[in-house]
Parts: structure tokens; C-alpha cells; sequence
């Protein structure tokens, strides 16, 4: 994988599935280790996770995102740098989003595993003061209550992280999200699509 560089879940072998598998599973335990957190699959991911329990085959990404200590923007923002900060001094980020010329950011991360040839795709999530969850970059989704605890699926040979009920994330972005439809939308910008990006979310 390169940066860039879009997964084709379609065409891969079983041995590139399981491998990307194990990614997330590396991923998660990475976050645990370092910073504390629980990542999570999120979007596409999180829909094959939930539906397939596997990847999407028409998906081109693999999605996780964590949940901030933090209730205000602000500090979220401040944390996600922190955060980037230790990911670039451990050689593993390979898209800064903060310093693009088009849409500049601090909710996104692309981290690439070597030992996986695996491209991660990390955003950041919160729960407000109101207790409502929000995920960059889609803002405000359903209240907190129903994303913790986590809890664990099946997915291909393994298990992965899940919110606690995943289902209400995906109808809040996705709508009819059961129904499988073609390459390169399932996972995001698939037809009943119910949000929009807002790269301005955490500035």
C-alpha cells in the first residue's frame, strides 16, 4: 500500500484479508499501549464489521477512530495534536492533514503499518458535555449512552471493537445501510448518505 492509495477488497487473497485483519487487531492494541484508548472500526469498516463480518468488498479503506478523554473541541483538537506528535516520532504517520494545502485538518490521521502493508485511516470522537457523540467529520450523531461500553464482534478470524450499539451509528449514516449496493459507494458515499464532511468541525 501506498499513500493514496485505495484497498481493492474485491480482488485481494485470503492471506492480504487476513493480514489487514490482524492489522486492526495491531492497531487497537498499539492505541491501548501508547495512549490509552480503545480504537474502534468506524464507518465502512465498522458497516463490514456489522453486516459481513468482514470487509466490504466494495469498500477502498480501512476506517477506526477513538474515543477522546476530552468533552470540548477544543481540547479534543489539543489532544488529536498531542497525539500526532508521538505518531510522527514513532514513524508511522504518512498523511498530515494539518498541513494540506486544500482543507487543512486535525481530526484525521493516515498511519501505515510496514508488517501489515496496511494503510490506516484514524479520526477522532467525542462525547460533548450535553452527552451527545460526535465523530470528525460528521459532527453529532446519537447520544453516548448508546456508543460505551464497548464491546467486541467477530470479524473473518478474529474480533474487533464495536461500539455498543453500532447499528444506530450506521442508520445515522447510512439510512438503509442492510442493503449492499455497488464498488466504491457502500462504505461512504453511498445513495440514502445522511451527513456531510465538515473539515471546520474541530477549528
Amino acid at each position: 500500500m501506498k499513500p493514496g492509495e485505495n484497498y481493492d477488497f474485491m480482488n485481494a487473497d485470503e492471506a492480504a484479508l487476513d493480514r489487514w485483519a490482524d492489522g486492526i487487531v495491531y492497531a487497537e492494541r498499539l492505541f491501548r499501549e501508547v495512549f490509552g484508548f480503545t480504537l474502534r472500526v468506524a464507518y465502512g469498516t465498522l458497516l463490514g464489521a456489522i453486516r459481513e463480518k468482514d470487509f466490504i468488498k466494495n469498500d477502498t479503506d480501512i476506517d477506526m477512530t477513538y474515543l477522546s478523554a476530552y468533552h470540548r473541541k477544543e481540547d479534543v483538537l489539543a489532544e488529536m495534536n498531542r497525539i500526532y506528535d508521538r505518531l510522527i516520532a514513532m514513524g508511522l504517520v504518512v498523511h498530515d492533514f494539518r498541513t494540506r494545502k486544500s482543507n487543512p485538518h486535525g481530526g484525521q490521521i493516515h498511519l501505515y503499518f510496514e508488517q501489515y502493508d496496511m494503510i490506516l485511516d484514524v479520526t477522532t470522537s467525542w462525547i460533548d458535555e450535553d452527552g451527545y457523540f460526535w465523530v470528525f467529520p460528521y459532527g453529532r450523531m446519537i447520544r453516548g449512552k448508546e456508543v460505551i461500553p464497548f464491546k467486541k464482534v467477530p470479524f473473518r478470524k478474529i474480533e474487533i471493537t464495536v461500539p455498543k450499539n453500532s447499528e444506530a451509528i450506521l442508520t445515522r449514516l447510512y439510512n438503509d445501510w442492510r442493503t449492499p449496493i455497488g464498488r466504491g459507494r457502500d462504505g461512504g458515499s453511498r445513495a440514502g448518505f445522511r451527513l456531510t464532511w465538515n473539515y471546520g468541525l474541530l477549528t
